[in-house]
């Protein structure tokens, strides 16, 4: 059974995926185009294993520079991915935000980076918790 596969990145902030369903139309519209031009040869079919998977490069947020409420100096990168979560009883999915990472940062980049100096981390724990909603504000 013939497959075409049609994998879509991210735009900033686009969390429906407004932009990404844009290109979804149009490389639609030329894959229809270029199937009605074929013919029925499938040779040359081992090229789509040469294609490299996505690789996870960039966390939707990255706080910079947090300094941590805490007796000794801390200041640390909070690196933040959202889950998307179909909660019970709404029509639409949830974007929760999950703290993914905490420490240096600095391989990885964010979709949005907000640098913290100066700035206060609010949060019942000294720390942030990984792979937990985010619990914490940072405030000014």
């Amino acid at each position: 059974m013939p497959t075409i596969l049609f994998e879509g990145g991210h735009f900033v902030d686009d969390y429906t995926r407004t932009g990404t369903r844009k290109y979804y139309t149009i490389a639609l519209y030329y894959a229809l185009k270029a199937i009605s031009e074929l013919n029925s040869d499938s040779t040359g079919w081992e090229k789509y294993l040469e294609i490299p998977e996505n690789q996870e490069t960039h966390y939707d947020l990255i706080y910079r520079n947090v300094r941590l409420n805490t007796d000794h100096e801390c200041i640390l990168d909070i690196a933040v991915q959202y889950r998307e979560i179909k909660e019970e009883g709404k029509s639409e999915i949830s974007f929760l935000p999950f703290v993914m990472e905490a420490g240096d940062v600095k391989k990885r980049k964010g979709w949005k980076e907000i640098d913290c100096t100066g700035k206060k981390f609010i949060s019942a724990t000294k720390y942030p918790k990984l792979d937990s909603v985010v619990d914490f504000t940072i405030e000014d």
